[in-house]
């Protein structure tokens, strides 16, 4: 496992990526919470380069960073490393579970395991993708269908019922 590289702000600055933001696509900001600094510059410049949103990544290197980061600001969706310092496999996504329900949560990880991925969709993913398998569009679509499957969920129940009368 690789150190994490320390950042100001752990805001991960793409020098070369898009210069602009397009205008009719969504704005979508999401945190990732990756401990090797290399996988996530990787997986933020994949996400700032899809056509498919203006995506907007901060990173946390740990869990408790992480926490910072979502007591603090306001996301759209989380991606979320299960391999982090002091927090492992099911126990992470619990854990991020019990303090951001309202967050989608996308899984990417290293770990190509069938029983890992079913236990963390159980415990509250909306997904699960292995690093090495995914490309820009692939983590894209994955965060944008997580976004519409939690939103699918909030607004119903933000509705008024209505009663006949």
């Amino acid at each position: 496992m690789t150190t994490a590289t320390p950042r100001p702000n752990h805001v991960l600055q793409l020098e070369d990526g898009p210069s602009q933001r397009v205008s009719h696509l969504p704005n979508v900001r999401v945190l990732l919470v990756e401990d090797d600094y290399d996988a996530a510059r990787l997986s933020s410049r994949r996400l700032a380069w899809s056509p498919l949103a203006n995506f907007q990544v901060d990173w946390a290197a740990s869990l408790p960073e992480g926490f910072e980061h979502i007591e603090r600001d306001e996301y759209d969706a989380l991606v979320l490393d299960l391999s982090l310092p002091g927090s492992e496999g099911v126990s992470t996504i619990a854990a991020v579970c019990a303090l951001a329900r309202h967050l989608p949560i996308v899984i990417l990880t290293g770990n190509d395991n069938d029983e890992l991925a079913v236990a963390a969709l159980r415990h509250g993913a909306q997904d699960y993708l292995v690093k090495d398998d995914q490309t820009g569009r692939s983590i894209a679509r994955a965060v944008l269908a997580a976004v519409e499957r939690q939103r699918r969920v909030i607004e119903p129940a933000a509705q008024p019922r209505v009663t006949p009368s």
